[in-house]
This record gives C-alpha cells, structure tokens and sequence, in this order.
C-alpha cells in the first residue's frame, strides 16, 4: 500500500539542489562540490552532500549526489543525466533509510516517465503522461531559472509543469524573482519556485533559490527537501555551499554571448549578469 506524505513533501520528491547546469567551460571531466544543510532556523546540520560533477566538452553531463547525516553515515544519493533538456534530465534519488525510490525521464515522443517507491518492500509505480507545459523535474529547477534569467529579471513569470514523481502526475508551477541578495563575496540573485493555484500555494508553500549574479552559481536553496528524518517527516533546511557551487560556470576563454549564466538561451537579455 502507498503511503502518502504531507503535499509539501510529495512536491518536494521531485525538487533537488543537484546543480545542474550546461555552461562554456575549459576542458574538464570531474568536479567535486560539497554543501551544508542546516534545519530550518539554525537548529543544527541536517545533513551534508557530495556532488560530483561530470563534464565533457564543456558540458556538464551528469552529477552524483551522496548524502550523509550528522554523524557521517550515508542516508541516500542522487542522479541525474543529461541526455536532451536540461530542464529535464533522467534523475534518480533513493533514500536509504525509508526506502523511498524516485524517477523521472522524458521520453522520445515526448511523454514523461516517472517511477515511485513509497518504502522498503513496496512495489514500484510506474506512469507515463504529457504535460499540458513544458516539463521540468527537481533537477531542472536551477537550469530553468539560468535559461530564463533575462525574463527573470525583468520581472517577468516562468510557468512550468514540475514532475512530482511521488503523485506520478505533473503541477502547474511557476518562478519568479523576489530580489537582490548578498552572501558572503557572492552578490545573488534570489528566486521563488511555487504552485500556480493558490489554494496549493497555501498548503504547499514556497521554494527559495539564490544564483550568483555572475557565474550562476547555486548558492543557497530554502525549503523542504525529499529527504526525511529519523522519524520520515521530510527534512525544511537551508543548504548553503562554502566554496564551489553546483553548477558554477568553470573557466574559459571567453564569455558566451547568453541571456543568463550557463544558459543556452540565443541572445543576451536586460540585467544580465557581468562578465566573469
């Protein structure tokens, strides 16, 4: 039998901090990217995770994400794949604990796939479906913002189906810029990912995603997150990254001519970012 976690959670099964990104980057086949998450509040470590980038051709093509609880043991992983969109990537994340399993991937004839496991000894579901609006899984999230960057900023609205693995179904939602931030040397960009019906905003509330300005970066995300506590209420966190960020634009000769960082968008848009 399924069990159902609170909306926010089943939400959440689907959105992730991974970093993806597909930027102009010096040749380079592996990076390793480590970040802090802390309850909501500053109650204390949550957990802490180790992504490993992939790239080739100057393109990140893959990230592993391994995580771990307070006391260092390993309580679930992540992966995703860049095989078309990068709003869409195959993402796969299990939770070691509660046994949750969760996938998505697009298809060929353009249907969206996902896969659910609600815990240790169930079955795995399995749906096929055609969003109404262009798809983007937890993974994608931060591709999304990078690609749409110029929009972004100019105070304009993203609408996008988001996967939600845990529902085998697809929710209008929406991104949008809420301001200007400073985190340490980095100035950011902060972003809110939400359902487009009030009613669900209500119940499920809001996600919050800080880029930097320049490289476009990950540098903060706030919200609940698909990974559980020892008692398999869902973990609210904020996840910061003290040194590289997950999909950091890496070195190169020159700037791509580009709407926001990392983005493949063809035309530079108003307020984008500097030049690194």
């Amino acid at each position: 039998m399924r069990r159902t976690r609170p909306w926010i959670a089943a939400v959440l099964a689907a959105t992730t901090v991974c970093g993806v990104a597909i930027g102009t980057a010096a040749a380079a086949e592996k990076r390793v990217v480590r970040g802090v998450a802390h309850l909501e509040g500053g109650k204390g470590l949550a957990y802490t995770q180790r992504e490993t980038e992939r790239w080739q051709d100057g393109k990140r093509v893959a990230t592993r994400v391994d995580y771990k609880d307070a006391k260092g043991n390993k309580i679930g992983f992540r992966e995703t794949h860049i095989k078309g969109s990068p709003m869409m990537p195959n993402e796969v994340f299990e939770d070691f604990r509660s046994g949750v399993r969760a996938e998505s991937r697009a298809l060929a004839d353009g249907r969206i796939e996902v896969v659910y496991r609600s815990g240790k000894g169930e079955d795995l579901e399995r749906k096929r479906f055609r969003p109404k609006l262009t798809p983007v899984n937890g993974a994608g999230v931060v591709e999304a913002i990078r690609t749409n960057w110029g929009r972004l900023l100019a105070g304009g609205r993203v609408d996008m189906a988001l996967i939600v693995p845990e529902r085998l179904d697809w929710y209008h939602f929406r991104l949008r810029k809420i301001g200007n931030r400073k985190r340490g040397s980095h100035d950011a960009v902060a972003f809110v990912l939400e359902p487009s019906n009030a009613l669900l905003r209500a119940v499920a509330g809001q996600l919050h995603f800080e880029l930097d300005a320049v490289s476009g970066g990950l540098v903060r995300y706030e919200g609940r997150v698909d990974l559980s506590d020892d008692d398999g209420d869902p973990f609210r966190i904020a996840v910061s990254w003290p040194k590289a960020l997950p999909g950091e634009r890496l070195a190169a000769p020159e700037p791509a001519a580009v709407a926001g960082p990392g983005s493949a968008a063809p035309a530079p848009q108003p307020a984008a970012p500097a030049k690194p």
